[in-house]
């Protein structure tokens, strides 16, 4: 084999390896969107399953988010499955809500420079984080956890008006207190905003509308969980 002959299947591999190379998506990439895509959607699937499956399905969303340091969806994800497992399965509340805490902390450090409708969910998830760690806490803790909830709505507000899930919170907030005409007529304006609201992509943070159905039902069926005040209202 001559030279020439040999030089020119050697540059015909090294293109044909860099036209596959090309060819394949990032590796980190795409397992990432699959992998969390189809973390979501079996979470969406399992919202009414115990706590044995939303803890399994929250687990998946830790080991996603560790193996994909760069991805904030998968840390914010996991923040909000594990505010949602019954029972805290064997941990206190400080302990389970603090491990949501650190993920959605986690969540925030990735993506530093989020543009306000981001930053908008983080504060809603943060809100979330709060009142749940409310009603799981101690008596003498609550009023301190539903004071921050509340802020962080308005924090949320502020970063993005349009955001539906601050809009559900307050009206959730009105029903708990009693006020379930006005916590109706401001979950009706949530409904609207959604529509107008749907998420970027798959991997977004999309949650929440399904708990409207439940609030707008009749009060009276249910055990309503009373929240003081928050500083400043009567």
């Amino acid at each position: 084999m001559n030279v020439t002959f040999r030089t020119r299947i050697s540059l015909m591999l090294a293109l044909s390896s860099l036209a596959v190379i090309a060819a394949a998506p990032a590796y980190g990439q795409t397992s990432y969107a699959e992998s969390l895509g189809a973390a979501i959607r079996d979470w969406q699937a399992n919202l009414a399953s115990g706590a044995e499956v939303q803890t399994g399905i929250a687990s998946r969303f830790e080991e996603i988010a560790a193996d994909h340091p760069s991805g904030w969806e998968a840390s914010f994800w996991a923040s909000h499955a594990i505010t949602q497992i019954p029972g805290h399965e064997g941990e206190s509340a400080a302990d389970h809500f603090g491990r949501a805490q650190r993920y959605l902390d986690e969540a925030i450090a990735r993506y530093p420079d989020a543009p306000d409708k981001v930053v908008s969910e983080f504060h809603m998830l943060q809100s979330l984080i709060h009142s749940n760690h409310g009603f799981a806490a101690d008596e003498e803790d609550q009023p301190a956890l539903y004071q921050a909830s509340g802020e962080s709505q308005d924090l949320a507000e502020q970063a993005n008006p349009d955001n539906p899930r601050a809009w559900m919170f307050r009206g959730f907030d009105l029903i708990r207190r009693g006020e379930d005409d006005a916590g109706r007529i401001m979950l009706t304006k949530a409904l609207g905003k959604w529509d107008a609201y749907p998420p970027e992509n798959e991997l977004a943070p999309n949650w929440g509308k399904q708990w409207i159905d439940f609030w707008m039902g009749g009060a009276e069926k249910r055990e309503r969980r009373e929240l003081p005040p928050r500083d400043g209202q009567s």
